[in-house]
């Protein structure tokens, strides 16, 4: 399971897990609190789920709108993104050795 905490250089900060956005701190027009809120939330998941915080600070892009559409932060979640999986990955040993 992969959590990961992006900052950006103007406060913001967002936690995703499993490439889902959970949680997410506007600097601009949150409560200070809400960035408390939003730790928390990337800490019980890691102690609830066993997976390491994965860190990460952006300097958002001009075209940057939300932390969902990013680009940017689609290449930080999935590094790997033009890698396929293994075969194997995608059915079962019972899938790949059956008959019609």
């Amino acid at each position: 399971m992969d959590l990961c905490s992006i900052s950006s250089e103007d406060g913001d900060k967002a936690v995703f897990f499993n490439g889902v956005l959970i949680a997410y701190y506007n600097a601009a027009t949150d409560e200070p609190n809400v960035l408390s809120f939003v730790e928390s939330v990337a800490d019980n998941l890691s102690n609830a789920s066993g997976a390491n915080i994965k860190k990460a600070k952006i300097d958002k892009a001009p075209d940057f709108v939300h932390w969902e559409q990013s680009k940017q932060v689609e290449n930080i979640l999935w590094p790997n993104k033009t890698a396929k999986p293994p075969i194997s990955d995608l059915f079962s040993p019972i899938e790949l050795n059956s008959q019609p």
